[in-house]
């Protein structure tokens, strides 16, 4: 984010050799303070702020509505299981074999949500305990990638710009006081899809350049008053989506709990994160 991003890029910059670089022992970083360990409050603090972008605290059959989770290796695993059991989540099934983190990611050769091949343990799960729903993070915990039973039985994956689009549909629609100034965040290669969607509800769209960090940047000058908005959310084609003011990134955390809301909300209706998606091509286009 700027002004910050600058000065870090023009200190690399300004390195002509690895050889100029200052290194410390760990001891000499902790005690000139610029090395500090994270406690378990800052946790905490997280979790809480994560839990108020719930829309629906109550939704009928949530406790039984069966979710498969796998971190892929990575860092998700523990907020993300400390968030569905604060959340009154009681059916989640983490993938035993990808639940611990591992940089050999052994299960799985490329570790990318995007990709339907690291979903086959995730699946071979669901079809055991009877799930509908299966949710992957990227091992840094800041992309999702979504598996889901169709009306047919058969298992889709809806692209990062699908998700998007039923997340900003599923919040327009549910959450309440919404500001009117709300505004959506996406770039400038995410589906056009989403402006026409945004138009009817309201919403203002604006565009950034490729890169979360420009997402980011957007919510600083809201805050400064500039463009008279408010954030909503942001996501972009690539599985990133931030849904909140609480971080200047994507957050899989986040996203994974209001993914699983959806779908236990739709599933409480009768409906399902497919049909949701048929409808809005079936109004606004395909």
């Amino acid at each position: 984010i700027e002004p910050q991003a600058s000065g870090v890029v023009n200190n690399v910059n300004a390195i002509d050799s690895f050889d100029e670089i200052k290194l410390l022992t760990k001891e000499a970083a902790i005690q000139d303070g610029l090395l500090e360990y994270i406690s378990e409050d800052m946790d905490t603090k997280f979790i809480e702020v994560v839990k108020k972008q719930i829309i629906h605290s109550e939704i009928p059959g949530k406790e039984n509505f069966k979710i498969v989770y796998s971190p892929l290796h990575g860092t998700g695993g523990r907020p993300v299981k400390r968030v569905f059991e604060e959340t009154g989540f009681k059916s989640i099934y983490i993938v035993a074999e990808q639940e611990q983190p591992d940089g050999n990611f052994p299960t799985c050769s490329y570790a990318n949500p995007e990709d339907p091949a690291v979903f086959k343990l995730s699946i071979a799960l669901a079809d055991k305990v009877g799930a509908t729903l299966c949710m992957a993070n990227d091992p840094d915990a800041d992309r999702i990638g979504v598996a889901v039973k169709d009306e047919k039985g058969e298992w889709v994956y809806p692209n990062g710009n699908q998700i998007g689009l039923l997340l900003m549909n599923y919040i327009l629609e549910n959450k309440k006081n919404i500001p009117k100034n709300s505004a959506v965040v996406s770039t400038v290669v995410s589906t056009p899809m989403l402006d026409v969607v945004a138009k009817e509800k309201g919403v203002k769209i604006f565009r950034t350049l490729t890169g979360f960090k420009f997402i980011g940047e957007k919510i600083r000058e809201f805050e400064e008053g500039k463009y008279n908005a408010t954030f909503l959310m942001g996501f972009e084609e690539s599985y990133g989506y931030l849904v909140g003011t609480h971080a200047r990134d994507k957050d899989a955390v986040v996203s994974t709990l209001l993914i699983a809301e959806m779908a236990a909300y739709y599933n409480s209706i009768g409906s399902s994160i497919p049909k949701e998606l048929k409808k809005l091509y079936e109004k606004f286009g395909y």
